[in-house]
């Protein structure tokens, strides 16, 4: 009994489209800026919308900056990175 009739070559393609490592820190790091930026937005936006709706009230206004303090940290901490995968890559084309 023969299981398979005849062997077909089965290949699974790159859903990254990379073959190397410098390549892919650059695609994650643009994906990562594809969706941060939007986010950071839409996060800016429900802070200032918190803070006009907050009427002064003490609380409500510390969650308004809150939120607008760490979306801005959000923002260092994605750009920063985008700086260390520069960094990264400098490292491992410098061999070459």
């Amino acid at each position: 009994m023969q299981l398979l009739a005849a062997a077909t070559p089965y290949t699974i393609p790159n859903p990254l489209g990379t073959t190397d490592i410098t390549a892919l820190f650059s695609k994650l790091s643009t994906a990562l800026f594809q969706i941060a930026i939007p986010v950071a937005v839409v996060m800016y936006v429900w802070a200032g919308i918190m803070l006009l709706v907050s009427r002064g009230e003490p609380g409500r206004v510390t969650k308004a900056k809150q939120i607008f303090l760490y979306t801005t940290i959000g923002l260092v901490v994605i750009f920063a990175a985008s700086g260390l995968v520069s960094l990264i890559q400098s490292i491992f084309n410098a061999g070459q």
